[in-house]
C-alpha cells in the first residue's frame, strides 16, 4: 500500500472518529426541566443556608419569590439534598394541577400526594375523601396529618409548596384565600409543621402575601452573580468547550445572570460547536447564535409578555425601541420611554408612569426605567413585539372594550406620519391582562378558609333563580356542597344555604367556636349543650375538651363560662381578638385571660360571684366597620364591665370612639404575650366590687396607687377626666399600668 493511501486512511479514520465523538456528545445544558443533580445547581448555596437557618430557629413559614424560570423547581428538588437536618422531612407539593379545584378537592389531592411521596400503604392511613372534607374540613389535620406524624415518629414536616399561581390565576381569588388561611390555621395548631412557599410573582406582591403569614421570613431568588454565572457557563461542559473570557462576559451581558437564559444561550452554543466540530468558543460564536437562542427560549419568553397589563406591554416595547434608537445613533443614554411614547401619541398619565414602576419592581427594567434588564429579552421584543404593533393592538383593544379615550393625533417628528388616534390612559381604573394581580386579591383578609359572602350569595341566588324558572328545586340548583359548607365567623346561613354577614355572631361565650380547624368532639358537644342552656352538661363536655387539649384556651374559657352560667351570678368581661386572620395572636390573648378567669373562679370568685368572658372577634381591625360594630355591640350590652384586647391598629379608631363615648374601661394587650392579657384581666378583677359597674371600675382604677412607667410622658389620669364619659385606656409595661400613647 502506498504512503499516500495509508495517510488518507489515517485521516479518514481520524475524521470519522472525531465526527462520531461530536455527534455522540450529549448537550450538557438543560432547558425546560428542573435540575436534579446538585453538582449542576450553581449559586444557590446561600439560599439553602437561609432555609436551614430558618428551620433551626423554628421559623414556621419561609417565602421564596422570584421571576418564573429562575430555577424554583430545581431548588425545591434539591432542598433535601442541601439542607440535611435529620429531624425534618421535606414533602414537595405542586399546586399546578389544582387550577380549577375548590378547597376540599385541593386538600384531598394534597393528602394523596403526601401519601404517595412517603410511599405509605393506604391500608395503614386512610385518605380523606372530598365528601369527608366537605362535612368537616379540619379532618385533614385531625384524622390524616396527625397519623402522618405518627408514621414519621415525631419528625417535623416541611411542605415545599410550588405553583401557587395556579390558585392566583383562578376566576376567583377565594380559593387562594381559603387555602392559605387554612394553612395559617394548621401551623397555628401544629408546632411540627413548617411551610416553604415558592412563588413566581414579583417582589412587589410579597407584602400582600405576607398578610397571610405575618411572621414569615422571605427571600428573593435572584439572578446569579458573576462567579456563579461563570460556573454555570463553564462547568457543565468542562473538558469539552473552552470559552474565551470575552465570550463568557458576552453571555453574562446577554442573560444578566438569569440562569434560564444562560442555559438557553449555552445550549445553542453547544449545538453549533457540535455541528462545526469547533469547541473553542469566542465572541464571534456568541453573536452567531443569538437568534437561535431566542428561538429556543420562545416558550420561556412568553411568560414575560403574558403576565403584563396592556400599559406595561406598551411601555416594555417602548423601552426596547428607545434602546434600539440609542444604539443606532451611538447615544450612551436612551431616550426616556415616556418621551418616545408621546411622539407616538400616547399621553403620559399616572397609569403609564405606574407601568414603568411596575416593570422596575418586576426586575424587568433597570432602576432608571430606561433599560431592559436582560439583553436577550430586549432583542426578542424587537423581533416579536415592536412598538408600533403594540400600539395598534392597544387601539384595537379600545375599539372592542371602549376602555381608553382618544384625542386628535400628534405628528411623529422622526417618522413623518400620523397616528390615527391619541391614546389616553386617564380613564383607566382597573388592571388589564390575562393574570390576576395578587395585591388586588389579598386586599382585605377573609376569615379562616371560607369563601367571601358577597360572591357566594350572588352566585348562589342566581343559580337558585334559574333553577326555579326551570321548575327545579333551588336547593338542588345550588348544589349539595353549599349545604355542608360552613360560613365565616361573622356570617350565618339563610334558608340553610346562603352565607350572609351577621355581626351578632362575632361573639361567643360558649355557643360556637372561632377555631374550627382544631377538631375536638367534646368541645362540639359542649357547644351544643351550652346553646341548649344545659350548662351542667356543657361543663362536663368542656371539661373533657380541656383534658383532650389543655393548650386550647377557648375551651377553658367556655368551661368556666358554663360554671358561671350554672351558678347564675357572675361578672362579665369581654376580650377582643383577631380570630379571623391571626389565630396565633388570638390564642395568646385568650390564654392569659383564660388563666386569670380560672384562678378567679377556682377561688370562688368574689363572694361567690364568678367571672364570665365574652370573646369578640374584630378581625384584627382589617375591616374597620366590623371593629366598630363589635365595639357598639359590647357597649350596648350593659353587663359588660370592661374590655381587654389587641387595640393597636389605626383602623379601629371608630371602635375606640364607641368605647370612649360609653365610658367603657379598656386595656390593650401586647400582640404576642399571654402574660399581658393575664395582667390586664387581673387588673380588672382587682377593681371589682360586689355591685361593680363601668363607673365604679373606672373610679377604683383611678384611685389605685400605681407608679408610672419611667418613659411615659403623660400622667396616668387627668384630673379633668370624667370617668362616666371617657374610657381609661391603659397599657401594661413591665407589670405597671401606664397611659396609652
Amino acid at each position: 500500500m502506498s504512503f499516500c493511501k495509508i495517510q488518507y486512511n489515517i485521516m479518514y479514520q481520524t475524521t470519522t472518529i472525531s465526527m462520531a465523538q461530536s455527534i455522540s456528545r450529549r448537550n450538557p445544558y438543560i432547558i425546560g426541566r428542573p435540575i436534579d443533580e446538585p453538582k449542576l445547581l450553581f449559586g444557590r448555596q446561600d439560599l439553602f443556608w437561609f432555609i436551614e437557618g430558618n428551620l433551626k430557629q423554628g421559623v414556621k413559614v419561609t417565602l421564596l419569590h422570584g421571576q418564573r424560570r429562575i430555577g424554583k423547581s430545581s431548588i425545591i428538588r434539591n432542598v433535601p439534598k442541601f439542607v440535611k437536618i435529620d429531624s425534618f422531612v421535606f414533602i414537595p407539593l405542586n399546586l399546578e394541577d389544582y387550577t380549577h379545584n375548590n378547597l376540599y378537592e385541593i386538600l384531598a389531592g394534597l393528602a394523596k400526594d403526601i401519601q404517595e411521596y412517603l410511599q405509605i400503604d393506604t391500608n395503614k392511613i386512610k385518605l380523606p375523601t372530598i365528601q369527608d372534607l366537605e362535612q368537616e374540613v379540619y379532618i385533614f389535620y385531625s384524622k390524616f396529618l396527625t397519623k402522618i406524624y405518627d408514621y414519621l415518629r415525631g419528625r417535623k414536616i416541611v411542605l415545599l409548596i410550588d405553583e401557587i399561581e395556579a390558585l392566583i390565576e383562578q376566576d376567583s381569588a377565594s380559593v387562594l384565600d381559603e387555602f392559605f388561611n387554612y394553612l395559617h390555621s394548621l401551623i397555628a395548631v401544629e408546632h411540627k409543621l413548617f411551610l416553604i412557599i415558592f412563588t413566581g410573582r414579583q417582589s412587589a406582591n410579597m407584602p400582600n402575601l405576607l398578610n397571610y403569614f405575618q411572621d414569615a421570613s422571605s427571600r428573593e431568588i435572584g439572578f446569579l452573580n458573576q462567579n456563579s454565572a461563570t460556573e454555570l457557563i463553564t462547568q457543565p461542559a468542562q473538558g469539552i468547550l473552552e470559552y474565551e473570557p470575552a465570550a463568557i462576559q458576552a453571555i453574562i451581558e446577554l442573560s444578566a445572570g438569569h440562569p434560564y437564559f444562560i442555559q438557553v444561550i449555552c445550549f445553542a452554543i453547544f449545538v453549533r460547536a457540535r455541528e462545526l466540530d469547533k469547541w473553542h468558543i469566542n465572541l464571534h460564536d456568541i453573536n452567531h447564535i443569538v437568534d437561535k437562542a431566542i428561538e429556543n427560549a420562545e416558550a420561556g419568553l412568553a411568560w414575560y409578555w403574558d403576565q403584563l397589563t396592556i400599559p406595561e406591554k406598551v411601555v416594555f416595547s417602548a423601552v426596547a425601541e428607545s434602546q434600539k434608537i440609542a444604539i443606532e445613533k451611538n447615544q450612551k443614554i436612551p431616550e426616556k420611554p415616556l418621551n418616545l411614547l408621546k411622539k407616538y401619541g400616547v399621553v403620559k398619565t399616572e397609569v403609564i408612569e405606574k407601568a414603568v414602576q411596575e416593570l422596575v419592581d418586576y426586575n424587568f427594567l433597570h432602576h432608571t426605567g430606561d433599560k431592559i434588564k436582560i439583553e436577550l429579552v430586549r432583542r426578542w421584543l424587537l423581533q416579536r413585539h415592536p412598538l408600533r404593533q403594540e400600539i395598534k393592538e392597544l387601539e384595537k383593544f379600545n375599539e372592542e372594550e371602549n376602555y381608553f379615550s382618544y384625542e386628535a393625533p400628534t405628528e411623529l417628528t422622526d417618522q413623518g406620519n400620523k397616528q390615527n388616534n391619541l391614546v389616553d390612559f386617564t380613564n383607566a381604573t382597573t388592571v388589564i391582562g390575562q393574570n390576576y394581580n395578587l395585591s388586588k386579591q389579598v386586599g382585605s383578609q377573609p376569615p379562616v378558609y371560607f369563601t367571601p359572602a358577597k360572591k357566594r350569595l350572588s352566585k348562589s341566588l342566581n343559580v337558585g333563580i334559574i333553577a326555579g324558572a326551570m321548575g327545579i328545586s333551588a336547593i338542588a340548583g345550588v348544589g349539595i356542597s353549599h349545604l355542608s359548607k360552613p360560613c365565616f365567623a361573622s356570617e350565618s346561613k339563610v334558608f340553610g344555604v346562603f352565607c350572609v354577614n351577621n355581626p351578632s355572631i362575632n361573639f361567643s361565650s360558649g355557643d360556637r367556636t372561632f377555631f374550627p380547624i382544631k377538631g375536638n368532639i367534646f368541645r362540639d358537644q359542649g357547644i351544643q349543650s351550652f346553646k341548649s342552656n344545659d350548662y351542667q352538661a356543657a361543663m362536663q363536655s368542656f371539661a373533657k375538651a380541656v383534658a383532650d387539649n389543655p393548650q386550647d384556651p377557648e375551651v377553658l374559657i367556655y368551661y368556666n363560662n358554663a360554671r358561671a352560667k350554672q351558678q347564675g351570678n357572675f361578672f362579665t368581661l369581654a376580650v377582643v381578638v383577631p380570630a379571623d386572620n391571626n389565630v396565633k395572636i388570638a390564642q395568646e390573648i385568650l390564654r392569659g385571660v383564660a388563666q386569670a378567669q380560672r384562678e378567679f373562679n377556682d377561688n370562688n370568685g368574689l363572694n361567690g360571684k364568678l367571672l364570665y368572658i365574652i370573646i369578640a372577634n374584630d378581625g384584627n381591625g382589617r375591616k374597620p366597620e366590623i371593629a366598630k360594630e363589635v365595639a357598639a355591640e359590647l357597649v350596648k350590652d350593659k353587663s359588660v364591665l370592661a374590655v381587654i384586647g389587641q387595640l393597636y391598629s389605626e383602623s379601629i379608631q371608630g371602635a375606640l370612639t364607641e368605647y370612649q363615648n360609653a365610658g367603657m374601661p379598656v386595656i390593650p394587650t401586647n400582640r404576642n404575650s399571654s402574660s399581658s392579657s393575664y395582667n390586664a384581666a387581673q387588673t380588672f378583677i382587682k377593681a371589682l366590687t360586689a355591685n361593680a359597674d363601668r363607673t365604679t371600675i373606672l373610679e377604683r382604677l383611678k384611685n389605685t396607687n400605681l407608679s408610672l412607667y419611667k418613659n411615659s410622658r403623660y400622667p396616668l389620669f387627668y384630673s379633668q377626666r370624667k370617668p362616666q364619659s371617657k374610657p381609661i385606656l391603659l397599657e401594661i409595661k413591665n407589670g405597671e399600668l401606664v397611659a396609652l400613647r
